[in-house]
C-alpha cells in the first residue's frame, strides 16, 4: 500500500512558524516588486539631448515661425532674470546659452517662484510656441543644474543689422 503524506496547510501550523514563512515569502518577492516598480516610473530628467536655444527657435523660411512650433525640447542655459509673476495665473523667466535666448513660460506660478533665481542653471524640457510674434518655451519640466554668473550684457545698435539675432540675449 502506497501511503500519501498530506500537505501542510497554514492551519496544521502554529502561528508564529505561519508568520515566519510569510515573512521570508514577502522578502524573497520584495527585491522582484521594488525592481518592478522602479521601472514604471518616469526619469528623473528628461531622456531627450538638449539643443542649443539658436536651434529652438530657427526661422529656416524667414516667415517668422519657428521650424520646431508645437515640438517638445529640451534645452540648457543660465537664467539672466528673476521670475516675474504675471498676475494670479502664471509666469516666466529669460533663460539664454552662448547661442540665443529665450523666454521661458508657466501657468503655473508655483514651478519658477521660489525655485529659481537669476545665475541658476537650468535644464527645461517644453513646446516651443509664440505669443505675440515671440518665440517661448511653454515649460513642462525644469531642473536646476548649479549656479553660476550672469552672463556680461551685449552692447548691441537697436537700429543695427544684428538687433533681431539677439532677441531675449541680455544687452545694454
Amino acid at each position: 500500500m502506497i501511503g500519501f503524506r498530506r500537505p501542510t496547510f497554514a492551519e496544521d501550523l502554529p502561528l508564529d512558524r505561519t508568520l515566519d514563512a510569510v515573512c521570508a515569502a514577502v522578502q524573497m518577492l520584495l527585491p522582484l516588486l521594488f525592481l518592478l516598480l522602479l521601472s514604471a516610473l518616469p526619469a528623473a530628467s528628461s531622456d531627450q539631448k538638449a539643443i542649443p536655444i539658436h536651434e529652438a527657435v530657427r526661422d529656416l523660411d524667414r516667415d517668422f515661425v519657428p521650424v520646431r512650433l508645437e515640438e517638445s525640447v529640451t534645452l540648457t542655459g543660465i537664467l539672466i532674470s528673476d521670475p516675474v509673476i504675471l498676475g494670479t495665473a502664471a509666469s516666466l523667466v529669460n533663460l539664454q546659452d552662448d547661442t540665443g535666448g529665450i523666454v521661458l513660460f508657466t501657468p503655473d506660478t508655483s514651478v519658477l517662484v521660489g525655485h529659481f533665481k537669476r545665475g541658476d542653471v537650468v535644464e527645461v524640457q517644453g513646446n516651443i510656441s509664440q505669443y505675440k510674434g515671440q518665440e517661448q518655451l511653454l515649460i513642462e519640466q525644469i531642473w536646476q543644474l548649479g549656479t553660476r554668473p550672469v552672463p556680461p550684457p551685449r552692447d548691441v545698435l537697436a537700429a543695427g543689422p544684428a538687433f533681431n539675432l539677439i532677441f531675449a540675449f541680455l544687452i545694454f
